[in-house]
């Protein structure tokens, strides 16, 4: 990598392994839908974004699937930011204030319809919804 600036690729998972490393203790403090204010560290954020990367290989999606959410902005979408983009997916976000026909036409514009699979994910509180790709021959179709 002679004549680069760095020495290493700008990666999102780059991001949060860097935190965990130099700012792990460091503190992420987020309002919950509930209420209540939720905090946690950056320690437990890359750990949580590992558990949902193992989740999506666990289910063969592939790198560049998408992967949609649906859920409110705090530690749980930090999480799934980091553990969907971090492993080269594609994170769709979904605003849940939106009405629900606004809601099905930006997902059939991200073209997640097509073979969507809904899963309920409890560990982080949240939906996922997610599509393979299509392929050239199965568009020609």
């Amino acid at each position: 990598m002679l004549g680069l600036m760095q020495s290493q690729q700008l990666l999102i998972s780059s991001l949060i392994e860097f935190a965990e490393r130099h700012h792990g203790e460091g503190e992420v403090v987020s309002r919950r839908v509930e209420g209540d204010i939720h905090r946690t560290t950056y320690k437990d954020v890359a750990r949580r974004a590992r558990q949902v990367a193992n989740a999506l290989d666990g289910l063969k999606l592939a790198f560049s699937d998408r992967v949609a959410t649906l859920a409110w902005n705090g530690y749980r979408h930090l999480e799934l930011y980091f553990g969907v983009s971090g492993t080269g997916r594609v994170l769709h976000t979904l605003n849940p204030r939106l009405h629900p026909d606004q809601i099905t036409w930006i997902a059939n514009h991200a073209e997640l319809s097509p073979g969507v699979q809904v899963k309920r994910a409890p560990s982080i509180g949240g939906t996922m919804m997610s599509t393979r790709r299509r392929s050239a021959s199965a568009e020609r179709a």
